[in-house]
């Protein structure tokens, strides 16, 4: 009996995986191709627009948080302005997020818990990063 139900929950799950996936056919073309469904869609802006809010919050580095608006905005089939941000927001973002984070390191350096070189390094290194950001966003 427990192994009908879960065969049987198994099955539904593959179909609603299926359903959330819709076929669409370019009539000019025939080529058929596949797009997220509007579900899929609007759980894709909805993850951009967290990584985007999370992003604002300037707790740190925000390289990974501006890739993963990004990548679900393509999966979306999104722009930026889908989600109230713009290239330049982007930018100026990850540029306070490279000085939050040497910020936080500096921080940690003046714990003066050890040697500090480690702490030194990651310091100049998103100071670097920060310089050149911000030198890219002003062209």
């Amino acid at each position: 009996m427990k192994s009908v139900i879960l065969f049987s929950l198994v099955v539904v799950s593959c179909f609603s995986i299926t359903a959330l996936v819709v076929a669409a056919e370019s009539p000019q073309s025939g080529v058929t191709s596949t797009r997220p469904a509007p579900l899929l869609v609007s759980g894709y802006i909805a993850e951009a627009k967290n990584w985007l809010q999370y992003a604002r919050m300037n707790l740190g580095d925000n390289e990974n948080d501006i890739r993963y608006i990004n990548e679900y905005l393509d999966k979306a089939g999104a722009k930026l302005a889908d989600v109230g941000t713009s290239e330049e927001e982007l930018d100026r973002l990850l540029t306070s997020g490279y000085i939050a984070e040497a910020g936080r390191w500096l921080e940690y350096a003046k714990m003066n818990l050890g040697n500090n070189e480690s702490c030194v390094r990651y310091i100049n290194e998103y100071l670097d990063k920060a310089v050149a950001s911000y030198e890219k966003e002003r062209r």
